[in-house]
């Protein structure tokens, strides 16, 4: 395809199941899998609590890291975090025989040129190919609780993708095999990062594409929980990727 192209040598890829795997590992049966409907802070400064449907679980410190759900999370403990939530959908297609062996790189299209505005991804070693349309049309927004807009079609989405790929990208099978459907989150006007907020015995974190940044953030959030304090880098007025 003509046109200019970027080439970051340093880049890389997060293996987030390898990742989720290794971090699985090192807490072992500490790690427990329980549906929390709450968060509150009582009375008495005996600390946080989480409400599941096993039981009142008492903590030292809650980290809130729940996506779409964070804010109703939060808000048990008197944290009001505004963030907006939109419908977004990313087809999968098969890489063709013919080009199995060639190396899949990260793909962002911003030109139009071929009728559509996408950013694409290798799925791996599964030689599958995803692909996701970035335009400012490129999701649905909605409403303030999530709740889908009447008459929403994003079958059309899906379809205005495979159109691109029949035009743009000749390795690609143009009918998608799947198709994953997203609520994608974000706070302030940003498409990446993130903020944090804190209530005595809780940090909340709230943004967009956060796993980008799953290194640092982890780090940050350990801080946070020890130190009962925001790191700069998480606070509201910090002038980094996670400010507003």
């Amino acid at each position: 395809m003509p046109g200019p192209v970027l080439l970051d040598e340093s880049a890389g890829a997060l293996r987030a199941l390898r990742a989720v795997q290794a971090l699985r590992s090192w807490l072992g049966d500490r790690l427990q899998a329980i549906e929390v409907l709450g968060v509150s802070a009582p009375a008495g400064g005996a600390g946080p609590q989480l409400h599941t449907p096993e039981g009142i679980v008492s903590a030292r410190h809650v980290v809130v890291c729940a996506g779409a759900g964070t804010p109703r999370l939060a808000a048990g403990v008197g944290l009001d975090i505004r963030q907006h939530y939109a419908l977004h959908s990313r087809p999968m297609f098969r890489v063709r025989p013919d080009y199995a062996a060639v190396p899949m790189a990260c793909w962002i299209d911003r030109s139009g040129e071929h009728g559509e505005r996408v950013y694409g991804s290798p799925a791996g070693s599964s030689g599958r190919y995803a692909i996701g349309l970035a335009g400012e049309d490129g999701a649905v927004p909605l409403g303030a609780g999530g709740e889908v807009p009447a008459g929403t079609d994003m079958g059309d989405h899906v379809c205005r993708v495979a159109g691109y790929v029949r035009r743009a990208l000749p390795g690609l099978d143009p009918e998608p095999e799947s198709v994953r459907m997203c609520v994608a989150t974000s706070v302030g006007d940003r498409l990446d990062g993130f903020r944090a907020w804190q209530a005595p015995g809780v940090t909340a974190v709230a943004g967009a594409n956060m796993f980008k940044f799953a290194p640092v953030l982890g780090q940050l959030l350990a801080e946070a929980a020890s130190t009962g304090e925001l790191p700069a880098e998480l606070a509201p007025s910090a002038g980094s990727a996670g400010a507003p």
